[in-house]
């Protein structure tokens, strides 16, 4: 590789599976492309992570309750 040329890493998007190119400086470990799936993964951990906790909280309770 040359001095000044960008080094990619190439993945499948987790959601569409089309191919993603994502420059070292730019990757935090993504699995999704930048576009659509992005946003839909993020609206759906918004919409599980209540639910989530809310059923943890439930079986706190019961354990707390028995004898």
């Amino acid at each position: 590789m040359e001095a000044g040329e960008a080094s990619y890493r190439l993945y499948s998007c987790g959601r569409c599976a089309e191919q993603v190119r994502i420059c070292c400086e730019c990757d935090r470990g993504n699995r999704y492309c930048a576009g659509e799936c992005a946003l839909a993964r993020k609206e759906m951990i918004r919409e599980t992570v209540p639910v989530a906790r809310q059923a943890l909280q439930i079986h706190h309770e019961t354990v707390n309750m028995s004898p």
